[in-house]
């Protein structure tokens, strides 16, 4: 349960004697764990070019959500989704058309280089 534990995706009550998930806000979760769950989407998608914000929120036809694994509430990951946006604008971009807000990939970049970036801070 380490990671799982780290990132507090889970919390255990005493009381009840259970283990719970619930979407909330993570203020302690980095940007940079969020871009490398994105982009390891992106790759495993053939290579998309935009993925609808609906399914980086929601969990459909048992593809991975990044708001359903990180249990985000979905304001909380738009936030951080506009944070990443902010901090690797060559790479990504957010659109809006007619109310449907995407997340487009302009051009690839490795996974691994947003741990790198997260661990060199």
């Amino acid at each position: 349960m380490g990671t799982i534990a780290n990132l507090k995706l889970i919390s255990y009550s005493d009381v009840n004697r259970l283990y719970s998930a619930v979407p909330q806000v993570r203020k302690n979760l980095p940007v940079e764990i969020i871009g490398f769950a994105v982009n390891e989407i992106f790759n495993h998608r053939n290579n998309l070019a935009e993925i609808p914000f609906e399914e980086l929120i929601y969990s459909k036809n048992q593809a991975i959500a990044v708001g359903a694994a990180f249990r985000l509430t979905e304001n909380d990951l738009v936030s951080k989704l506009e944070l990443f946006v902010k901090q690797y604008p060559d790479y990504y971009q957010i659109r809006e058309t007619a109310g449907n807000r995407q997340l487009f990939r302009l051009k690839e970049i490795q996974s691994s280089q947003f741990l790198k970036d997260y661990y060199n801070a």
